[in-house]
């Protein structure tokens, strides 16, 4: 007979993330299935590219000297490969296959005051009873660029790309490895402080062929902490 050591290699589909293999032991079957459970039914009640309503901040400056992070109040995951469809999201996704980018995320951040003088992006994971954090493959290390402005309607990659103006990157997040660990935060870097604030991020090396995903709440994914 086979004890709580032992680990199986069972098949999960999650959309958005094809063939994913996740490997548990059988005493942490149950909160695993359930944290799946919880993230299937969270994708399967949303359709179309309409922001995603998620915690945010008031809009009031604190006090100098204190920093409020603000967590992104919509998601998109955009494909280059069908650069005229997208997904609202629950959480940040990234992918690689086939030698190029096919996942890549678009992320919209409101309500930051205009008083706000030091913006730092970062992203978060939980304890690992609290999170939903998947990361499959050796290289994935993602890119994050300030976009200077955003579609009006109908967001899809190639709406995007306009926008997609910087000519560098605000910084890069490894995940490699990462979803092993225990809770930690993590700095990616300064961007411009604006009300209004719209990423991009893709995996960098679209030879990587890496998935990610970071189930996105108060405990997890990326944010945004600003200070005045």
């Amino acid at each position: 007979m086979l004890n709580s050591s032992h680990r199986f290699r069972a098949p999960v589909y999650i959309p958005e993330l094809p063939h994913l293999y996740f490997e548990y032991s059988p005493a942490s079957k149950m909160s695993f299935l359930a944290n799946i459970f919880t993230a299937l039914t969270c994708l399967l009640a949303v359709a179309g590219a309409v922001p995603t309503a998620l915690p945010r901040a008031s809009g009031n400056c604190p006090s100098t000297g204190k920093a409020t992070r603000q967590e992104p109040s919509a998601l998109y995951s955009v494909f280059p490969g069908s650069p005229d469809v997208a997904k609202k999201s629950v959480g940040f996704n990234v992918a690689t296959y086939n030698n190029a980018s096919q996942i890549e995320q678009l992320l919209v951040f409101t309500d930051i005051p205009a008083e706000a003088k030091k913006c730092t992006l970062g992203w978060a994971q939980g304890e690992q009873p609290e999170r939903l954090f998947i990361v499959k493959g050796g290289d994935a290390l993602t890119e994050f660029k300030q976009l200077s402005g955003f579609p009006s309607k109908g967001v899809t990659y190639n709406t995007a790309k306009e926008f997609d103006t910087a000519g560098e990157s605000v910084g890069a997040a490894d995940f490699t490895n990462w979803d092993d660990l225990p809770a930690q935060t993590h700095i990616v870097g300064n961007i411009d402080c604006k009300s209004t604030v719209y990423l991009k991020a893709a995996l960098r090396n679209p030879n990587g062929n890496t998935k990610v995903f970071l189930e996105q709440s108060d405990k997890n994914g990326v944010y945004i902490e600003y200070s005045c």
